[in-house]
């Protein structure tokens, strides 16, 4: 049961308890999650392998995220959010002491692959219940807060991670991810009792996934997080101020979704939504000059932060609560997608041109997104509850 307490909103009392576990369930997860992405580099290649293994390690986690998405879709719809949280939560508490016994290249895939299956298990779960939990004229404000909310995890898990691997090596780092994975499934404990949704059977809902407005929302995600990819995986490369970019278009980001929080709910999606390819295309193209880079973070950082929560709201308000699981599988499977082409694509093309090129190039493309968007694609959305 939901324990419910305070305001109430278009009639609807706000199981707080339900929304704030699921906000502090996000953080932890990212945090565990984005904690290994600067240590197991580290850790591979002190064991003496190539960067070839790291990019496999990175790769098969990817393949876990994206492969499971549909089943985990199927599963939230047929048995409600709550067995998948618990099953995501499990399974971060799982991996990480599997972590210490992986000796072997191909053991640690392994490890990799349950890892993405915890990530697809416990994500796909908390942004349906959030949806299903928030009364529907507020959820671009709450979906904005849950967007901070993983932001925050995304920032503090490195930091947190390459501290603890560099105060007590790897098993003490292995220590230091089991306590974020159990404060994870605690936070289920906690509060997420989110009621099933109706038992489903049928197929995934392709007539709503393939037309107007979920279509779009996962072609817009698609490209906003493709060129997410590609600034996070070689900015470093790129530029020695990398580290206060990363910073500042985080704290950007972080301090957008809190607005969407007062004003989400009230501007047009056409409008919210065209801006956010369109800054962050913006963003992209003016590291193609080196010059003010930390103008460009903020501009990516404001494009960044709209992208998720706003694309998220259309999303749910386009699907019923018995198909929104699997409708959220495919967005959130667009998102997760882009990211991999993004880091893998600028890979390959780095020998035929530089970094500021393929900046410029992947930009433009933003912005074209945007700005057709703005002007025609998103011409059928409003406000959306």
């Amino acid at each position: 049961m939901f324990v419910v307490v305070g305001m109430k909103a278009s009639g609807q009392e706000m199981p707080w308890r339900t929304v704030l576990a699921l906000m502090a369930g996000m953080l932890f997860l990212f945090a565990n999650i984005t904690a290994y992405f600067p240590v197991l580099p580290l850790f591979i290649q002190g064991q003496g392998h190539d960067t070839t293994a790291v990019g496999i390690a990175m790769a098969v986690f990817g393949a876990g995220v994206l492969c499971s998405r549909p089943l985990v879709g199927q599963m939230v719809d047929r048995w409600g959010t709550r067995p998948l949280l618990f099953l995501g939560g499990g399974l971060l508490l799982l991996v990480q002491p599997l972590y210490a016994l992986a000796n072997t290249l191909p053991l640690l895939y392994g490890v990799r692959l349950l890892h993405g299956l915890a990530l697809a298990c416990f994500a796909t779960a908390t942004h349906t219940a959030f949806t299903l939990a928030v009364p529907p004229v507020v959820r671009t404000r709450y979906l904005g807060y849950l967007s901070a909310a993983n932001t925050v995890g995304f920032g503090l898990g490195p930091v947190a991670g390459l501290w603890a691997y560099r105060s007590g090596d790897y098993e003490f780092f292995l220590e230091a991810m089991e306590a974020v994975a159990l404060c994870v499934l605690l936070t289920v404990f906690a509060g997420a009792a989110v009621k099933p949704t109706a038992v489903q059977s049928s197929p995934y809902p392709w007539s709503v996934i393939l037309r107007f407005p979920v279509r779009d929302a996962c072609l817009f995600t698609l490209v906003g997080s493709f060129l997410h990819g590609g600034i996070t995986s070689y900015i470093a490369l790129w530029s020695d101020q990398s580290g206060l970019f990363f910073v500042v278009y985080a704290l950007t980001a972080v301090g957008i979704r809190l607005l969407l929080g007062n004003w989400g709910d009230r501007l047009p999606v056409r409008l919210t939504g065209g801006l956010a390819p369109l800054l962050m295309g913006l963003g992209c193209t003016g590291l193609f000059f080196k010059a003010a880079i930390l103008l460009w973070a903020v501009v990516y950082g404001l494009g960044f932060g709209l992208l998720f929560p706003v694309f998220s709201a259309v999303v749910a308000g386009a699907s019923s609560n018995q198909e929104r699981g699997r409708v959220f599988s495919i967005f959130l499977g667009a998102f997760d997608l882009g990211i991999t082409l993004g880091s893998g694509l600028l890979g390959y093309l780095l020998p035929f041109g530089t970094l500021g090129v393929l900046f410029f190039a992947t930009g433009s493309l933003g912005i074209l997104l945007g700005l057709y968007g703005w002007s025609v694609g998103l011409k059928g959305l409003s406000d959306i509850a």
